[in-house]
């Protein structure tokens, strides 16, 4: 039996970023698909937050934020193998383009939420203009550091996982964030969703809902 076990379902960008890292990484896990809404008790016996995604190891230790979870993965690697380069300032450059991309992922989540929730008259549009235009913000960002290849140009780095993964989920669950047009990221996105390791962990969009992960 493999000696890690991933909780969450792929529709949650976080889960999907850890699976497809640990398919890049060809480390051998069990899948557990729970849903932090439906399986709140069961996940909140293993993570303190009640969130996914988690990852159990064979020794009973339980990981959860996917940051922590990859760090972690990352360190199993030896230096050259890393989505995360070790060293500066490839390290530098990746977590900020990383980070970019994770606070249009929490954007898009904290927006979607709030529709969800609350009926027309109760929205705060001041609120949803302002997020729209971090939302749009971040992604134009991004977009004028991909160009035509990678982020680091020479190789697939962790940059490039979790913008290509809020590509796909901005896709299919906020296509309105894509109105403007992100050529060179919707290239990316393309790119990666070809390779083996994304295709592995393709999300079955349109069960899981728009919070409970990170």
């Amino acid at each position: 039996m493999p000696g890690i076990t991933l909780y969450g379902q792929y529709d949650s960008p976080f889960v999907r970023r850890v699976a497809v890292v640990l398919y890049t990484y060809s480390k051998p896990f069990d899948h557990v698909p729970l849903s932090p809404f439906e399986d709140f008790e069961e996940i909140i016996k293993i993570s303190p937050l009640g969130i996914v995604p988690v990852v159990k190891l064979s020794n009973g230790e339980a990981l959860f934020d996917s940051g922590a979870i990859i760090d972690f993965l990352d360190c199993l690697m030896s230096p050259n193998q890393r989505l995360t380069p070790a060293e500066n300032p490839g390290r530098h450059r990746v977590m900020l383009y990383e980070a970019v991309a994770l606070g249009v992922l929490d954007k898009v989540t904290a927006l979607r939420t709030e529709r969800y929730r609350k009926h027309s008259a109760a929205k705060d549009l001041n609120w949803e203009s302002r997020t729209l235009r971090q939302i749009r913000g971040g992604l134009t960002w991004l977009e004028g550091r991909i160009g035509q290849g990678w982020f680091l140009h020479k190789e697939k780095s962790m940059a490039d996982v979790t913008t290509a993964i809020l590509i796909t989920h901005l896709r299919h669950r906020f296509p309105e964030a894509l109105r403007a047009g992100y050529p060179g990221l919707e290239g990316l996105c393309d790119r990666c969703e070809k390779r083996p390791e994304f295709r592995a962990a393709t999300p079955l969009i349109g069960h899981a809902r728009a919070s409970g992960e990170r």
